[in-house]
């Protein structure tokens, strides 16, 4: 990922370490996720499919905090799988069909 830039911030309170799992959070990042791609393929006249299949990581791709990903990238290999249905059906709001994913990783925070 060239062009990547990640900042962040940690806090440390009196409070015990605590972590998100399993669906807590997850569904609602993966909502604004998905709507963001959509957008984003709208401002720049582009199919919300094409931009998916520009950007997707594939086997060998690097996440933005370095870690390469070797094993179980199939996200490309849904899309072309789904591309077909998807230009039969065309992309329109209140359909009632949908696909969503997205890279979630869950790292213990006790060391």
């Amino acid at each position: 990922m060239p062009n990547c830039y990640v900042e962040s911030l940690m806090y440390y309170t009196n409070n015990p370490v605590a972590e998100a799992m399993r669906g807590f959070g997850v569904p609602q990042m993966a909502f604004a996720h998905e709507s963001q791609m959509d957008e984003m393929a709208q401002l720049l006249g582009m199919d919300p499919l094409e931009i998916r299949l520009k950007n997707c990581l594939r086997k060998g791709s690097f996440t933005a905090t370095g870690q390469r990903l070797d094993h179980s990238v199939g996200f490309e290999d849904t899309l072309r799988v789904i591309e077909p249905y998807w230009r039969e059906r065309g992309f329109n709001k209140n359909t009632g069909y949908g696909l969503g994913s997205m890279c979630y990783g869950i790292r213990s925070l006790w060391r």
